[in-house]
């Protein structure tokens, strides 16, 4: 069976996993239409119109989406949410319920698309010292809940607060903030938040361009691949691996 929402829809997921704190996911857009079985389980959800997913994970960080179109899937284990389709808000005062708001490790998103103006924001928790935010843009957001990874394409842009990147299409894991950039890599280290800049000894920002690129989110190193070349205004290196770290840079 389906069932229809207009007008700032809203529909509200908790998870109380045990030991740990509770994980909510909120999903909103113009219109919501939702695929039930057995009256009451709902298996898929498709939102258009100003599409919102805003996700409190346990660590306390929290994930932002917004775009044109949303299609959810939900994990099988979903059975019998509290609240019924009936908790599927309808009216424009519709902000904090919906179908499947109980503390269960059930209502689980198994993987979510969202298409056209994809912007999101990775918000580390606050007792996350030193964590800056994540940012992306993308035409199109493809995500999987087993493995934590949101594959960005159509003009993907990541920027994570010391590196900004551009590519055909940038894997971001979200549970270790690594990230793999493929096809017409374009970088540039960001000056003012690096601690330790990455320079090459010339003047302005450094600009790396390569095929591939791998981001390691904990050590601050980056891999770049295939026809790499980094610049500082006048000053440049090309070679088939050049990798970036923090503390120093190693050319190969």
């Amino acid at each position: 069976s389906k069932l229809l929402a207009q007008g700032e829809a809203s529909v509200l997921l908790r998870s109380i996993p045990s030991p740990g704190a509770e994980q909510s996911t909120a999903i909103s857009a113009d219109l919501l239409l939702a695929t039930l079985v057995n009256g009451n389980s709902v298996t898929s959800l498709h939102g258009s119109g100003n599409t919102k997913i805003v996700d409190m994970a346990q660590n306390g960080s929290t994930n932002t989406s917004t775009g044109d179109v949303l299609d959810v899937t939900f994990s099988e284990s979903q059975t019998h949410p509290t609240g019924g389709p009936a908790s599927l808000r309808k009216s424009k005062s519709a902000k904090h319920e919906g179908i499947g708001a109980t503390p269960s490790n059930a209502n689980q998103v198994e993987s979510a698309v969202q298409q056209g103006h994809v912007a999101l924001e990775q918000t580390p928790a606050k007792q996350r010292a030193g964590e800056t935010a994540v940012h992306a843009t993308a035409d199109r957001a493809d995500y999987r809940a087993p493995d934590q990874v949101l594959r960005l394409t159509g003009s993907p842009r990541l920027n994570n607060g010391q590196l900004d990147v551009s590519a055909g299409s940038i894997e971001y894991h979200r549970d270790s903030g690594d990230a793999a950039a493929t096809g017409t890599v374009k970088a540039t280290y960001l000056e003012k938040a690096a601690a330790k800049p990455v320079t090459l000894g010339g003047q302005g920002s450094v600009h790396i361009v390569a095929d591939d690129a791998d981001l390691n989110h904990a050590s601050g190193d980056t891999v770049f691949r295939g026809h790499a070349r980094i610049w500082q205004g006048a000053n440049s290196v090309a070679a088939p691996v050049i990798e970036l770290s923090r503390a120093r840079m190693n050319r190969k």
